[in-house]
């Protein structure tokens, strides 16, 4: 049966299955290709790809009727009222210059309304979860996640986690 909870499960474990293929490439020097789009920052990796692969394997085995829109190879349309958007390595800046802040995102859609999210950080095994009507936690939070009632700048707090093991590396673009 198909209900958010069991969306936002199949969605938890295709990122957490996908993680070791983006850690296996992680500070190793590897392929970087711009993908030719405007931006000259818009890369993908090996990684990306095959990191993807695993995630769209996962969620057709459980869903083959489903949209699923890709960022690193073609989307897959199935006149669905349901699309899955897959970002297989977000901030793949980080993640070709050994640092540690990126992440494997998945969300899904339903009639162009969000329905459920994951973003998992292999690096530093954190998950975060949204699904409709039931808000948004993180498994290293004590509770719920909550956006903060701080408007001034001046109030806020900011936390900066620098890399220690990051090493500065010559990127050469393809």
């Amino acid at each position: 049966m198909e209900t958010s909870s069991n969306f936002l499960k199949i969605a938890k474990v295709a990122a957490l299955e996908a993680s070791p293929i983006a850690l296996k490439y992680f500070n190793k020097k590897i392929k970087i290709t711009n993908k030719g789009t405007t931006s000259k920052n818009d890369w993908v990796t090996l990684a990306d790809i095959n990191t993807e692969k695993k995630i769209v394997n996962y969620l057709v085995k459980h869903f083959p009727k489903h949209n699923i829109e890709l960022e690193e190879a073609n989307s897959i349309r199935n006149s669905s009222d349901y699309t899955w958007y897959i970002d297989p390595i977000s901030n793949t800046y980080n993640f070709i210059r050994g640092l540690g802040h990126f992440g494997i995102i998945i969300s899904l859609y339903y009639k162009n309304k969000p329905l459920v999210a994951v973003t998992f950080d292999p690096y530093y095994n954190e998950l975060f979860w949204a699904q409709k009507g039931k808000g948004a936690w993180g498994n290293k939070a004590k509770a719920r996640l909550r956006v903060s009632k701080i408007n001034k700048l001046s109030q806020a707090l900011g936390i900066l986690r620098l890399e220690p093991n990051a090493q500065k590396k010559k990127l050469t673009v393809i």
